[in-house]
This record gives C-alpha cells, sequence and structure tokens, in this order.
C-alpha cells in the first residue's frame, strides 16, 4: 500500500526517512503518556494551530505555529535513516518509549500509520517504528524536547 510518501518500507542506510510534501500535511500530532499535541491547519503552507493538553490537569495550551511548525516538520519530513535495528534490540538500546506521531495529509484514502519513537539508553538517538520497520534516524531528541514544551518552543512569539 502507498502511503503517500510518509514511509517508503525497506529503507537503505541514509535514505530518507520519510519522502513528504510537507506543505501537504493538515494534521500532526504527537501523544504521549502525560501529554497530547495537535497541529491542525485547513490548506496547504498555512500556518498551523496548535493545542497541547496534559494529563496531569494543567490548563490546556493553544497558539499559531509556522506553516513548519517551527523546523519540526522538515525535520521528520526529511529525517535520514542512520541504522537499521533489528526488533530485539529496542529494549537493551532504545528502552524508553517517548511517545507516538500520527500525520494526515491532503490525500484522502491513503491512511499514514502512527510511527512509535524511542530514545537510546544514553539518550543521544532516536530509533522510529512503524508497521513492522524500526530505524534509528537523524531526528535529534532536541526536536523531540521542541514538541514536548508545547507552545513555548512552537508557537509564533
Amino acid at each position: 500500500m502507498d502511503e503517500s510518501g510518509w514511509w517508503q518500507g525497506e529503507q537503505e542506510l541514509g535514505a530518507p526517512l520519510f519522502d513528504a510534501n510537507m506543505n501537504e500535511v493538515r494534521s500532526f500530532t504527537y501523544l504521549t503518556t502525560s501529554m497530547t499535541l495537535t497541529a491542525q491547519r485547513s490548506k496547504a503552507s498555512s500556518p498551523f494551530a496548535i493545542q497541547v493538553t496534559y494529563s496531569d490537569n494543567r490548563p490546556p495550551e493553544h497558539c499559531l505555529s509556522s506553516s513548519d511548525l517551527n523546523g519540526v516538520l522538515s525535520t521528520f519530513a526529511y529525517s535520514k535513516v542512520k541504522k537499521k535495528i533489528h526488533i530485539k534490540e529496542i529494549k537493551s538500546k532504545y528502552p524508553t518509549t517517548l511517545g507516538y506521531v500520527d500525520v494526515k495529509d491532503a490525500v484522502i484514502g491513503e491512511p499514514i500509520a502512527p510511527w512509535r519513537l524511542f530514545e537510546s539508553n544514553d539518550h543521544t538517538a532516536i530509533a522510529v517504528e512503524k508497521l513492522f520497520t524500526t530505524v534509528e534516524t537523524d531526528i535529534t531528541p532536541a526536536t523531540i524536547m521542541k514538541l514536548e514544551a508545547g507552545c513555548k518552543e512552537l508557537g509564533n512569539h
């Protein structure tokens, strides 16, 4: 099944992990055990409206962000495969599940499966699992920290 280019199946080292037209992304959600961040827009290349809710009853955040989510969207869209990871390596080398990313684009009828994100033992590497493939990417922990900071990092100031 073609998934609008957001996942390229068998990955070669150095190959783009996702191959997407990020201007066509309509919704980007980052879900963790402590928060849900949803960025939405109705038309291509327009700014995103962000809502962040927290499981610890903090008040929700609302803000506007750039059409690139202040660099986060392009980081995901143009990330590259650093290495393939065997499923048995996940628990030992990437033990922390950070959360899930779910993207919806303008292509109707071709759902994009969510990605599960993991962090390495030493907090320097991010692995992505989608369907039955897991790879380490060049997405940095700093990008994940931007998502977790919500409107403080992603909002237009």
